[in-house]
């Protein structure tokens, strides 16, 4: 049992340090992503008048893990192709590219729950204006994205 836990600790502890340069942007990314599991289940219970499910709770776990694996994949890959500093950047984009979209879902679910005609209903709503439109329009490509997904960003 001792050899176990030995293997399963040196195992770990080897992943981590192969992950180490792309470890803040992971820790960035969960941040978002627990910010976007607590947001939207206080919406779905608060304004929308559902129980907690675990289903949902169970996609949002299938979500992180799948952007996750997506990430350390990239990482992977572009490391043992030996351009560690493209790798990173690419890495980075990734991040930014899904914050930027989890950041949307998470002010609009709290434009959701606030009142209106409140200052940081205000806020916020600017906020969500201007990233899910102005912002959207200096990118190359997503603009147009945008307009064909509207509905499921």
């Amino acid at each position: 049992m001792t050899e176990i836990k030995v293997l399963i600790i040196t195992f770990c502890s080897s992943v981590a340090a192969f992950l180490d340069p792309i470890a803040g942007n992971v820790f960035a990314m969960l941040y978002f992503l627990m910010v976007n599991f607590v947001v939207g289940t206080l919406c779905s219970i608060l304004v929308e008048g559902e129980p907690f499910r675990w289903q949902k709770a169970g996609y949002c776990a299938l979500e992180a893990f799948v952007f996750f694996g997506l990430v350390v994949s990239f990482y992977t890959v572009g490391r043992y192709n030996g351009n560690h500093e493209g790798t990173i950047t690419a890495v980075s984009t990734i991040i930014y590219a899904g914050g930027w979209f989890y950041s949307i879902r998470i002010l609009r679910n709290l434009k959701k729950m606030l009142k209106e005609n409140t200052p940081l209903f205000h806020l916020i709503n600017f906020i969500y204006t201007f990233m899910s439109l102005e912002f959207a329009r200096n990118i190359p490509g997503l603009s147009e994205y945008i307009n064909k997904h509207t509905d499921t960003i």
